[in-house]
């Protein structure tokens, strides 16, 4: 499979980097790194979905992605630590997720009953 990612700049990498290092980098160097950076490892997932939800104070994206676990327990732990499931940001998601569903379903039953009746 191929990565679903657009190929980027070779030289994004490169130009991120301060001009004292840069220029002591062979020309091999840079090619290689250059390489490096452009192999993205992000494959087609059985589960991926990606949309934008357009709010008045800005976008916003949401992005489900869920497959077979590849990475190694060492990998995991890292990003683990890197990426903390339990931030502000996250419980908020979560409350405002579930919040929504349950207004939706309180509305959904309010209307059906008025009908009923």
């Amino acid at each position: 499979m191929t990565s679903t990612l657009p190929v980027l700049n070779e030289d994004w990498l490169l130009s991120r980097l301060p001009p004292e290092v840069r220029d002591r980098l062979t020309p091999e160097m840079q090619t290689m790194i250059s390489i490096a950076a452009a192999d993205r490892p992000w494959k087609i997932h059985p589960v991926d979905i990606r949309f934008t939800v357009p709010l008045p104070f800005g976008s916003y994206y949401v992005t489900v992605v869920a497959g077979r676990e590849r990475r190694s327990p060492a990998r995991r732990a890292v990003e683990g630590r890197r990426r903390q499931l339990v931030r502000f940001a996250n419980v908020a998601f979560v409350l405002a997720t579930v919040g929504v569903f349950y207004a939706a379903l309180i509305t959904a039953a309010l209307l059906l009953t008025a009908i009923l009746e």
